[in-house]
């Protein structure tokens, strides 16, 4: 089940955040598409004539005229845009080359807008003035900008052999000339994926949206995909991850994973190089949503904690057997693989960062060279366990590390322990701009209250 908390988020140095984000809504949305308030009216108009040049047995007939009506309200161009015979074009187009207009409004300043403005002929009852014409010009057709070239690079590594689909949301402001601005991440089947994407963005292609004749800046919405080349069908995908039928086997029918967030490793016992594992028992609805999940086993309540929040924050395709949706009952297993004290990581990956953690050497955002940006979020699950209406709070600790992403999460305090897994399960996905103090790649300590 998913909830609505409420959010405004201020990530500077204290990272102090206060959540209301829309019920399955993307944490990270855009800003709305960009809409004139008002388009360009008519100040003053001459019918058009019905043209000498016509065979004398065509009674009738019609042409638009494609106008730009500049800030000032000017015609700044024009052009036949149809007619049904090259004449009736002629005399509409000269008749509209005298109108006169007010601009177009957007934000409360006058901008350029296209209008197709139509024009009926009729030799036996001529066009006669009145206050408006009829039919009245409309704004021309509206053309949003696209994602021409969308390169994305591999495959991540660290979800090789798992067969996970790739699926990015985005949005971007794409301006007139074809650049970009604002690009946001709204969703992702996993974080993993949403870094490639970041780095990828610079040398995507756009081709800018257009109004009429008008190259003009719009808003974007789009998906790219990754796929593993090596991904095996969709039943050995769920069992790859740890997903089986209730009884152990591959189920059937099979629904398909969208997003399999991982289980957050207990901080105490990642800490303490222990380890462990828990097995989560659920059903996917026809509808692809995860119901009734309860820990079947765990080395340790912690661990079982742990595997449910990642459990109720998965979603699916639905199954579907003879044309029918139907439900199925899952099984996940959770292995949690402990780090050991004297591990070594040649990077500066996770083993390096629990490293860092158990001999408190992580900072805090204090003296940053930028304050912390989200780039993505995944927005909290309700855990099941909660009664309808039922509010509570939970405060996470987590790293940022040097490439942005939430690693490590701590749960801090909780007014039930299910709120505190589901906040750092969520957190754990969390991507940021990558954080650096005096020109230096850093990792920092933040803390985030939530709000259910």
């Amino acid at each position: 089940m998913r909830f609505t908390f409420a959010v405004a988020v201020f990530l500077a140095a204290a990272l102090n955040v206060r959540y209301a984000i829309a019920a399955n809504g993307p944490a990270a949305a855009g800003p709305p598409l960009t809409e004139v308030e008002s388009a360009p009216t008519v100040k003053d108009w001459t019918p058009a004539r019905f043209p000498t040049g016509v065979a004398k047995d065509l009674a009738s007939g019609t042409a638009v005229i494609r106008v730009t009506v500049d800030p000032t309200g000017a015609i700044s161009a024009s052009r036949v845009l149809e007619a049904t015979e090259p004449a009736f074009g002629e005399a509409a187009l000269a008749a509209v080359k005298q109108w006169t207009f007010s601009p177009a409004l957007e934000k409360g300043k006058p901008v350029a807008m296209c209008l197709d403005v139509p024009i009926e002929f009729d030799r036996d009852e001529p066009t006669k003035k009145t206050l408006t014409p009829s039919p009245p010009p409309n704004p021309s057709p509206r053309i949003e900008a696209t994602a021409d070239d969308t390169p994305l690079g591999e495959y991540p590594e660290s979800l090789h052999g798992r067969g996970l689909p790739g699926v990015i949301d985005f949005r971007c402001h794409v301006n007139a000339d074809g650049t970009w601005s604002n690009f946001q991440i709204t969703a992702a089947s996993h974080a993993d994926f949403v870094l490639p994407v970041i780095h990828a963005v610079p040398t995507w292609k756009f081709t800018p949206g257009k109004q009429g004749d008008l190259t003009v800046g719009t808003e974007l919405v789009g998906e790219v995909t990754y796929r593993d080349a090596d991904a095996p069908d969709r039943e050995k995908i769920l069992a790859m991850n740890g997903i089986t039928g209730a009884d152990g086997s591959a189920p059937d029918p099979s629904p398909t994973p969208v997003r399999l967030p991982d289980a957050v490793y207990p901080f105490d016992e990642l800490l303490a190089a222990e380890g462990g594992s828990a097995t989560v028992d659920f059903t996917v609805t026809a509808g692809g949503e995860v119901r009734d999940a309860v820990v079947r086993e765990a080395t340790k309540p912690s661990f079982g904690a742990a595997a449910l929040a990642a459990v109720e924050a998965c979603t699916f395709q639905g199954a579907v057997s003879h044309g029918v949706g139907q439900d199925v009952k899952l099984s996940r297993h959770v292995e949690f693989t402990p780090i050991a004290r004297d591990q070594k990581d040649p990077g500066e990956g996770v083993v390096h960062l629990v490293t860092l953690a158990r001999a408190k050497g992580i900072t805090t955002s204090k003296g940053l060279d930028a304050k912390i940006t989200p780039v993505y979020r995944m927005v909290p699950v309700r855990p099941g366990v909660l009664a309808e209406g039922e509010k509570g709070e939970a405060v996470v600790e987590f790293v940022i590390d040097r490439d942005g992403r939430g690693r490590i999460p701590r749960i801090v305090s909780a007014t039930k322990p299910e709120l505190g897994w589901a906040a750092a399960t969520a957190v754990s996905q969390w991507v940021f701009n990558a954080p650096t103090r005096g020109g230096q790649p850093t990792e920092v300590r933040v803390q985030v209250p939530f709000a259910f």
